[in-house]
């Protein structure tokens, strides 16, 4: 959103028609957004979205050139919000796994124009609200060695000595405490990366990040995992794990 409050959009899609009719309701109902850009093909859309970084993207999925679906994962800009707006509902399920805010069948009216609009406003808010306390998280975990973490109801403060681990699923990750707690915090661990990364804990997975200090054994083999003190079997991936070999050496010569 730039400095006058405009929401810079995107429109990718290449039948005119409903381009036209996004843009009629845009114009009529929401003059705040600026239609910076429509896009008929997915290299089009790309480009656009480089150029002229929105902050909301309207596509459809079924393109000439191939789906909105790389559009997303192509983009190197990452600033965005994605509304897909599509005749087909077979892709719904595949759309929410990338986090799009709404996912709306053609042709679109105002009633969902204004739904999209509330879930933009409400995430938006939400995002503002987390960046002014990110910088309380980072204070908590150098004076106290706490972290906070927002679950979908409230936030917690939470000790990082006594987190087991903490393992992600798409936009979530839960937290295993030694009291045999958990908490799942709505948003993925690389949110919690730098928090945790100088405090004994070591990403053994994409999805896993575990404390040194709970792990009770690792077994060897071609699948090789650790053991937790809360016996949890976890996976270490293949590409870490002599690097992780090496750090639980260094580790366990650390604390003797």
């Amino acid at each position: 959103m730039n400095e006058l409050g405009k929401i810079k959009s995107v429109i990718i899609d290449n039948e005119l028609n409903n381009v036209k009719l996004l843009c009629d309701l845009i114009r009529k109902y929401y003059p705040r957004i600026e239609i910076i850009g429509i896009a008929d093909s997915v290299d089009t859309g790309i480009n656009y979205i480089e150029e002229y970084t929105p902050d909301l993207v309207f596509m459809d999925i079924a393109m000439s050139d191939g789906t909105g679906f790389s559009i997303i994962e192509d983009s190197k800009s990452k600033g965005f919000e994605v509304v897909v707006v599509t005749a087909d509902d077979n892709y719904a399920i595949r759309a929410f796994d990338f986090s799009v805010i709404h996912y709306i069948l053609k042709p679109i009216d105002s009633f969902h124009l204004t739904e999209v609009m509330n879930r933009y406003y409400q995430k938006k808010n939400i995002g503002q609200f987390e960046d002014r306390i990110c910088m309380l998280q980072h204070n908590l975990q150098k004076q106290k060695g706490s972290i906070m973490i927002s679950t979908l109801k409230e936030f917690n403060v939470i000790k990082v000595e006594e987190i087991i681990y903490c393992k992600s699923s798409n936009n979530y990750t839960t937290f295993y405490l030694d009291n045999g707690d958990k908490f799942i915090a709505s948003k993925p661990l690389n949110s919690y990366y730098a928090l945790l990364d100088d405090c004994d804990f070591y990403r053994i997975h994409s999805s896993i990040m575990i404390n040194l200090r709970f792990i009770r054994s690792y077994v060897k083999g071609r699948c090789g995992y650790v053991v937790m003190t809360n016996g949890a079997e976890l996976d270490v991936s293949q590409r870490k794990r002599n690097q992780f070999l090496h750090i639980l050496d260094d580790y366990m010569i650390g604390i003797r």
